[in-house]
């Protein structure tokens, strides 16, 4: 039906090498990997780069896709993190309800 969400089924591992392994109820796999700078590689089944996130001198992650997007995670002075685009537009707000659920306000 239109307007309904798909749900999917996550699941969380460790490979034995110690990378974190994602992957969902369709086969997809996401492996996150630091290198040696400390930043996070995230790579899919094939070994293509996904995404890359760095932390930059203020605390802030910078995400870069394999496009060469850019998104930048801060916190605000409430503790939600807002996510800006590569012009500091706000994209998303995440936050967590009176019940302690995660909420994602897209703007």
């Amino acid at each position: 039906m239109e307007g309904e969400s798909e749900r999917s089924v996550v699941t969380y591992k460790k490979d034995v090498f110690g990378n974190d392994v994602e992957e969902d109820d369709k086969g997809r796999k996401r492996i996150y990997k630091k290198n040696i700078f400390g930043d996070t590689i995230v790579e899919d089944e094939r070994g293509k780069v996904i995404a890359t996130y760095k932390k930059d001198i203020f605390g802030n992650y910078i995400e870069e896709d394999d496009k060469g997007r850019k998104r930048v995670y801060k916190k605000n002075i409430f503790g939600d993190t807002i996510v800006e685009d590569e012009r500091g537009k706000v994209i998303q707000t995440i936050k967590k309800d009176i019940f302690g659920n995660t909420v994602v306000e897209t703007n």
